[in-house]
């Protein structure tokens, strides 16, 4: 896999082995920050990555010019791909790991993100109460079949990319943006890399 734009053009990085992660192919994550793009990018926003794996999603975010990206992972194998992804690219400083299963971190409830990038693997089954709690002006789900969305979403635009399906929504209540908050007191569980 490479990182397709921005600042970390053309470099690599890697995808844990075996059968934990699907990584999203170069053509869907092309696709869903054209999608971005034309919402406005995502220069200088804070992103969650969560169900993280390789964190193609947020290290495309960061290589475009997100000023922060949280990572949400739990798969010890996969978390020490991720966080050597993060520093291949010297993205450490704009860059937080929490070591967490996503359903047990309530980091993404509390806090506003810009973007939120979700993608869980195909067996999750557990989407409304997910989508209960993300709390962010723009969601991106990938899955392998259309996920329907309550009344907290507005879907902008859903396509499918082989087996991969696409949506992207934003928020129905479109409260004010917020900057991403980081308090290491109150987060035990935060790893920073």
């Amino acid at each position: 896999m490479r990182i397709i734009a921005g600042q970390a053009k053309g470099k690599s990085i890697e995808a844990p082995e075996g059968l934990l992660v699907r990584p999203t192919t170069d053509r869907a994550r092309e696709a869903i920050f054209n999608t971005l793009y034309s919402l406005g990018g995502v220069e200088s926003l804070t992103v969650a990555d969560l169900f993280a794996g390789s964190g193609a999603l947020g290290l495309e975010a960061l290589s475009r010019g997100a000023s922060q990206a949280v990572f949400i992972e739990n798969s010890p194998a996969v978390l020490k791909t991720l966080r050597s992804n993060i520093a291949k690219l010297g993205y450490q400083n704009r860059s937080e790991v929490i070591a967490r299963d996503v359903m047990a971190e309530r980091r993404f409830e509390r806090t506003r993100f810009d973007v939120v990038f979700c993608d869980p693997p195909y067996s999750f089954d557990r989407w409304q109460e997910l989508l209960d709690n993300i709390n962010s002006r723009i969601l991106v789900v990938e899955s392998d079949r259309k996920i329907e969305l309550n009344s907290h979403w507005k879907c902008l635009k859903i396509r499918r990319y082989a087996t991969t399906i696409i949506t992207i929504a934003e928020s129905s209540t479109r409260p004010p943006k917020k900057a991403l908050q980081t308090n290491p007191q109150k987060a035990p569980n935060r790893q920073k890399t």
